[in-house]
């Protein structure tokens, strides 16, 4: 069980058993990453943000993320005429492209499509071999050709305005056919570099030519390759087999880096392919076989960046055809037969010592495990063969010797794990598996120190860490046989022994970091928790994890132990993360991958003058502030030497840190690691509908309109940032305006999809942050139309309107001319039946006039026949009466 706690804890705290070109690391864009070939001859960056590469086999679009290739197709006439693409040129609307073999093509970024320009006296130009483009001070197209000379197009119109030609009979011509290089100058002059004649300098306003060569004038070399002028006016020339030359034209004066006590001798080339000069007026030159040399002219000074086949981030190859600066100021070096180089200047932020066989400065193994900044400034890194000693003022390295002999040297593939520099100027070092190694730097001895003799002392060299107190004490912690302390001032030994069995004791014997605080006291960290030694008592306290208790310790596994500048403690442990520790209330206060942590096993902690602890782990290096708890990762692709770490870390006076790692130390000033506020400019790079890619007639990235039907009812947008300091990085946000209430976050997604949208119109939206989290808050906008289906439609509608007005009008209409039909035999009926009724009435009143006459004739019978009421009523009162 002890070895596998002593394994453990070695190995995760850093322990690893595994030139120097400072600011200088290459990101590499190859075929393996889609680029149709590594011969890379030109590069361009569009209006929106795309980088262009010409090859030998083709163009290719980058974006980040993925590469769209472009070739010639024999069936397609709106194809590139020929794949070999020497020259790219982009203006807002138009990629212009020179070809070997295919003359000059242009890519209309609107439409999507490629147009090959007239190849022929009359109407195009002559040549097939397009070498150079360049834009003029009124964005006129300078064409240069190998063999007719330079003509002039205009963009808008695309037609020719101008030819460049050389007349032996006219002196007031350009100097040869044979254009290599053109350049304009900020007063519009154009300058013409030949193959073979030297300089041709054109004046637009009185159209004439001046002429430099060997036998004019002073230019050393009459085959120009590439020509860069200056803000101050001076003018840059690449030649072939001659280097550099610098002319002033205010003196009229030409300097070769080859010849004489040049200012530029510093720059050590001779075949130049082309250059470029940034802000800082720093000169980029792409060489033959001399890789990509940098020239300051406010120094003189050259640095040359080569391959360097033990270094990944190295220029991938000496010959370097190609550059391009970005609209981030990142320089894209193209080379002959190994892709594209990128260097960042905000990866440049950390600075690089690695090992390097091709180069005597450089440190000697690229695992480092230890650092100490010593009195004297010069910093000493342990690594898996020794030490090496690095001179900031010199920036030179020197290794430590190796011998036998261990009073002369270190011990061959020594493992140094942890070094210190005591009061009075000695280094200590653990060497691990040979103990403890004591040296004298104004002697040059080694001593190896046996503290087998010590019968107070741990008999073994078994040693993990070592650590100087306040009182100049040296505290050795052991693996897994506790600590042993050498008293400065009383020159002995004492030892502490790990005692289960004794709260007041240490509790274990695998110690892997010490700290002290303000009230002297010693913190150790080990394999079981974290212990405190109270130098008065005498007695140890220790913290441990609890599962039971959230505010304990997130790890009995303590790595790093680190006491800022307001004594607030902070632990590093594995898997467990940082912890923010109060001893007075025995809490603690988790920080981990899921609050944003690189990595939840933390192998070496510094504090900057701001408040921000530097947090070195397995999966990178996280910058955490310590007041807001906000944290920003760095990672390998931000600049720094690997994603893993060692407990190697160190800052000096100055506010320098080292921080080594697996492969070398990241060296880098707080205060330079400045966020990138480049804004990324975010474009839709694909449209897929029903799982199938959509045919437009129209590149996608200039597109602002989609119409789809509502049989199209899934549809996914694809995107990219066009900032390339970090694409992966990069993060989006996207809103449906007409169905989404607010911005959606994707983080890092690249895509998005939506199923079953309501017919209707919609924009969508798209914006992008770059690597630091800085957001371009002008979103890209795409209108979208969902066509409903045909019942679904206003002119659905409209029919259905109409009809039912028609229907309703025709309705009406029928229904009156019933009505007046019905009317009709109506009224006919009701005067048929009124004559029956009048004839019945008529046979009725005689019907009924019989009858009364034959009552009438009855009632004059009754009244003959009988008597009358009064003779009646008189009758009856005479029998009353009686």
């Amino acid at each position: 069980m002890l070895k596998k706690q002593i394994t453990l804890i070695v190995i995760t705290c850093g322990f690893y058993f595994a030139a120097f070109c400072q600011g200088y690391k290459y990101k590499h864009i190859t075929v393996n990453e889609g680029l149709s070939q590594n011969s890379v001859f030109c590069m361009a960056q569009d209006s929106l943000g795309f980088i262009w590469i010409g090859s030998g086999e083709g163009l290719n679009r980058y974006d980040g993320y993925s590469i769209k290739q472009f070739r010639t197709d024999a069936d397609d006439t709106n194809s590139l005429a020929a794949n070999n693409i020497k020259s790219l040129c982009a203006d807002k609307n138009t990629l212009w492209i020179g070809t070997r073999g295919g003359g000059l093509n242009y890519y209309d970024f609107n439409s999507g499509v490629f147009h090959r320009y007239p190849m022929n006296d009359s109407l195009g130009i002559s040549s097939s071999f397009i070498v150079t483009l360049c834009f003029d001070a009124d964005n006129n197209l300078w064409v240069a050709t190998v063999d007719k000379g330079a003509y002039v197009i205009d963009t808008k119109t695309k037609k020719i305005i101008a030819h460049h030609i050389y007349n032996k009979t006219n002196a007031n011509s350009i100097a040869s056919n044979d254009v290599r290089a053109i350049a304009c100058a900020p007063d519009g002059t154009m300058w013409i570099g030949h193959w073979d004649a030297g300089i041709s300098v054109f004046y637009p306003k009185t159209k004439k030519y001046k002429t430099y060569n060997t036998s004019n004038s002073g230019l050393q070399h009459n085959v120009i390759r590439t020509l860069e002028i200056a803000t101050d006016g001076k003018v840059w020339i690449g030649t072939w087999n001659m280097g550099v030359i610098l002319f002033n034209p205010a003196d009229n004066s030409f300097i070769n880096n080859r010849m004489g006590n040049s200012k530029i001798k510093s720059i050590e080339c001779a075949m130049v392919w082309d250059m470029y000069i940034d802000k800082q007026e720093r000169v980029w030159i792409a060489t033959a076989e001399d890789g990509l040399i940098i020239y300051n002219p406010k120094t003189a000074e050259s640095e040359k960046c080569l391959n360097d086949k033990n270094n990944f981030f190295s220029l991938s190859d000496n010959n370097v055809f190609s550059l391009l600066c970005d609209k981030s100021g990142q320089i894209w070096a193209g080379t002959w037969g190994a892709g594209v180089n990128i260097y960042s200047p905000f990866a440049a932020r950390f600075k690089h010592f690695y090992s390097s066989s091709s180069s005597s400065n450089s440190l000697s193994r690229s695992s480092v495990l230890s650092a100490c900044v010593l009195k004297n400034g010069n910093v000493l890194f342990g690594h898996t063969n020794g030490v090496d000693e690095y001179n900031p003022v010199t920036k030179k390295f020197t290794a430590f010797p190796n011998s036998k002999d261990r009073k002369k040297g270190m011990p061959e593939n020594g493992i140094v794990t942890s070094i210190v520099e005591d009061a009075d100027g000695f280094i200590w070092m653990v060497v691990n598996g040979g103990g403890l190694v004591k040296y004298y730097p104004d002697k040059k001895i080694f001593e190896p120190i046996d503290i087998n003799y010590c019968k107070t002392c741990v008999t073994s060299n078994n040693i993990n860490v070592l650590f100087v107190d306040s009182k100049k004490n040296i505290w050795i912690g052991m693996s897994g046989w506790g600590i042993n302390i050498i008293d400065y001032e009383n020159k002995k030994y004492i030892y502490h022994r790990p005692n289960n069995l004794s709260a007041d004791s240490l509790q274990n014997g695998t110690i892997s970091a010490f700290a002290e605080d303000k009230k002297g006291n010693i913190w150790i960290a080990s394999s079981k928790g974290l212990s405190v030694y109270n130098p008065t008592t005498k007695k140890f306290k220790t913290y441990q994890h609890s599962d039971s208790d959230k505010k304990s310790l997130s790890s009995n596994l303590i790595c790093e132990i680190h006491i800022d500048k307001n004594d607030l403690m902070w632990v590093g442990t594995i898997g467990g993360g940082l912890n923010f520790f109060n001893p007075e209330k025995n809490e603690a206060v988790s920080f981990t991958i899921k609050d944003g942590l690189a990595g939840n096993t933390v192998v070496a902690l510094l504090s900057d003058a701001k408040s921000n602890l530097w947090v070195a782990t397995n999966s990178g290096l996280s910058k955490f502030n310590t007041e807001t708890k906000e944290i920003k990762n760095y990672t390998q692709a931000d600049g720094v030497q690997s994603n893993e770490f060692n407990r190697a870390a160190a800052v000096d006076e100055k506010g320098f840190f080292y921080m080594g790692g697996v492969n070398g130390v990241s060296y880098f000033n707080a205060d330079e690691i400045r966020p990138n506020i480049v804004l990324p400019k975010s474009v839709i790079t694909g449209f897929t509908a029903l799982n199938k890619n959509y045919e437009l007639n129209a590149d996608f990235s200039y597109l602002s309109e989609i119409e789809l039907s509502y049989k199209e009812y899934f549809f996914s947008f694809e995107f990219s940032a066009l900032e390339f300091t970090n694409p992966a990085k990069n993060k989006f946000k996207y809103m449906m305006e007409g169905f989404d209430n607010d911005w959606i976050d994707l983080d890092n997604r690249r895509f998005v999809t939506f199923t079953n949208l309501n017919p209707g119109t919609y924009y969508f939206k798209i914006k992008a942050a770059n690597n630091d989290g800085v957001w371009n808050e002008a979103p890209t906008v795409v209108k979208l139309i969902v066509t409903p289906p045909f019942w679904r439609t206003y002119w659905f509608y409209t029919l259905c309107a109409i009809a039912l007005f028609v229907g309703a009008y025709c309705y009406i209409k029928w229904r009156e001319k019933k009505l007046i039909e019905e009317k009709i035999i109506l009224e006919a009926a009701v005067e048929q039946r009124t004559d029956e009724l009048k004839k019945e009435k008529e046979l009725v009143e005689e019907k009924q006039k019989e009858i009364l006459d034959s009552i009438r004739y009855a009632k004059r019978i009754q009244n003959s026949l009988l008597p009358t009421q009064k003779y009646i009523e008189k009758s009856i009162n005479k029998l009353k009466n009686k």
